[in-house]
């Protein structure tokens, strides 16, 4: 029988609070507008590297599972370069949504020692809590603008829902755990919700239709809020 101090065997299991904090790489898988005016712009997108911030609460239900709901901030968005042309001279964007989002996961546990790989899988529900534009010019009209939108305005869809999954290691640091994750996060929510786009002369020339997809790493920290609880 493991002895019953750091990490205790998963038999003694105990209920757990944490924080957790994530650097992600943000961007989005693009649908098919079926428009060459789209595709004459050249959108392709790169990751926007942001911070993402949690609460939750380890439960266990048994010796190699627990489930872990959780409570936190998260950013989405994209990064893109379009190419300079007349009317066009926008060298770089970088579109953030700001996201209240709530995660309910299954943790499944590869080992009862000390040190324990797990994986990870689950859904998650979010909504959003505003957006933002910055964008950089080229060098014919220098500078940076950073614009607030109005999600309402442009009809996005303002709640989100997803699937998280991903794997890591926790490890015993006295009474509390240390954890080290890598996340990936599939949106199944259509962000932009169809957007309709027009040319400068206000023709319309096609619909914006975005999908969250994020890869990120974790540093979680977790302390026991209950007694060691025998689990089978």
């Amino acid at each position: 029988m493991l002895p019953s101090v750091g990490i205790p065997s998963l038999a003694n299991a105990q209920v757990a609070f944490g924080v957790r904090g994530t650097v992600a790489w943000n961007n989005m898988s693009f649908g098919d507008t079926d428009n060459a005016a789209i595709n004459d712009l050249e959108w392709e997108t790169t990751s926007a590297l942001a911070p993402q911030f949690a609460m939750f609460v380890d439960v266990p239900v048994s010796q190699r599972f627990s489930v872990v709901p959780e409570l936190g901030y998260q950013q989405r968005g994209y990064r893109y370069g379009a190419a300079t042309f007349p009317g066009f001279p926008v060298v770089e964007q970088q579109l953030t949504l700001d996201y209240m989002e709530m995660n309910v996961l299954g943790k499944i546990y590869l080992s009862t020692e000390h040190v324990r790989p797990h994986l990870l899988l689950g859904p998650g529900l979010g909504r959003m809590l505003g957006a933002r534009n910055r964008t950089e010019s080229n060098p014919m009209l220098p500078g940076t603008i950073g614009t607030v939108l109005a999600p309402d305005d442009l009809r996005m869809q303002l709640v989100h829902v997803g699937l998280t999954g991903g794997a890591g290691f926790t490890f015993s640091a006295g009474r509390s755990w240390i954890g080290v994750e890598g996340r990936y996060q599939y949106g199944f929510t259509n962000i932009w919700n169809g957007l309709l786009l027009a040319d400068i002369n206000g023709s319309l020339i096609g619909q914006l239709n975005s999908f969250d997809r994020s890869v990120s790493v974790c540093a979680t920290w977790m302390f026991p809020l209950t007694a060691p609880v025998k689990v089978e």
